[in-house]
């Protein structure tokens, strides 16, 4: 009987863990929708924005996930082994992707999103341009335009000269980021703790030998192993 009731309790709190982890993972997916979106709409004229193309891609990539999230939902209350092993590999593939299309992102392009959140802002970008060696946007005709007059922060050690000024936008040059450690990778770091999740909770459904539930069994809102 006891043994009986660690399996339930385990069983439990396990599900609940995935509903958790699930949660978390579509919000955090779909804040970053909202972000690719917003890139996207900001700059998809932009033919030097490469980082646009990498945000097309992830946003996909998210937008695959979202839905993946909604199935395993469905597919975790059913409590089909076999159906959670066939889908835990297209999750995995999927969670990959974003992960590898983030570290680009993340790698090549690290200020975008502030350099974009500065600029619509009508912020300063000073530090960024003598961090990164850039000058404004696009280059020095965004602040030509505008007022005439180029920053010194678009100089190398702000001289005023002009062949020591930056000529690369702070959005359409590369870098090399000196950690891959940031927020944005958060979201594919839950999404393989999902997977693992699922994993185990597929091997206790092995274990316990529960019962796959029928479409018709799903209605019930109380939920037994």
């Amino acid at each position: 009987m006891d043994r009986q009731q660690n399996s339930n309790w385990l069983f439990h709190t396990l599900r609940w863990t995935i509903f958790l982890i699930i949660g978390i993972c579509f919000l955090f997916n779909f804040l970053d929708l909202l972000t690719y979106c917003k890139m996207i709409s900001d700059y998809w004229w932009c033919k030097e924005c490469i980082f646009v193309t990498y945000d097309f891609w992830a946003l996909a990539a998210t937008l695959i996930l979202l839905i993946m999230s909604i199935i395993a939902i469905f597919l975790v209350i059913r409590q089909s082994p076999q159906a959670l092993r066939i889908f835990v590999v297209p999750l995995f593939l999927a969670s990959w992707v974003q992960f590898m299309l983030i570290m680009l992102i993340v790698m090549q392009f690290p200020i975008v999103n502030e350099v974009s959140k500065l600029r619509r802002n009508a912020a300063s970008l000073n530090h960024y341009e003598s961090k990164y060696l850039c000058c404004g946007e696009f280059g020095p005709n965004d602040y030509i335009k505008n007022s005439g007059k180029v920053p010194s922060s678009c100089y190398k050690n702000q001289t005023m000269r002009s062949r020591d000024m930056h000529v690369d936008g702070c959005l359409t040059k590369t870098y090399e980021a000196s950690t891959p450690v940031r927020i944005e990778m958060l979201t594919p770091i839950f999404q393989f703790i999902l997977v693992i999740a699922l994993i185990l909770y597929r091997w206790h459904l092995i274990y316990i030998n529960a019962p796959i539930r029928s479409l018709r069994s799903l209605s019930n809102l109380h939920l037994h192993p």
